[in-house]
């Protein structure tokens, strides 16, 4: 994507063991949710100059336990540059006035 995409989500510890989740490093912010057992994630821009993130964290549990990591985002950016040009009356073909808003939102992203 070419312009600002934000925010970026992610729970990448689903752990449910005994024992504590460290955080060794993260770019952004990030929530432990201990009654859930998810470790939840969030970088609030990414764009041209900030493309990634990385979050190193310890976690009790067996590798299974850690996935599926799940993904949400919203985008202003489309994939395809689409846009209406023009609203006209289905009555007499006249101009309509019109505004419009696009945005990209992801229904289900997960890493299996």
């Amino acid at each position: 994507m070419q312009s600002e995409d934000s925010p970026v989500f992610g729970n990448p510890c689903s752990s449910h063991g005994s024992g504590s989740v460290v955080v060794n490093e993260c770019d952004g912010d990030y929530h432990h949710d201990s009654r859930r057992g998810v470790l939840e994630w969030q970088l609030p821009l990414i764009d041209v100059s900030n493309k990634s993130g990385s979050m190193e964290f310890s976690a009790p549990g067996r590798p299974n336990d850690f996935y599926p990591v799940q993904v949400q985002f919203v985008s202003k950016t489309l994939y395809c540059d689409m846009r209406v040009v023009n609203v006209v009356s289905v009555d007499d073909e006249s101009p309509v006035k019109h505004s419009l808003n696009t945005y990209l939102i992801v229904d289900k992203y997960e890493v299996i």
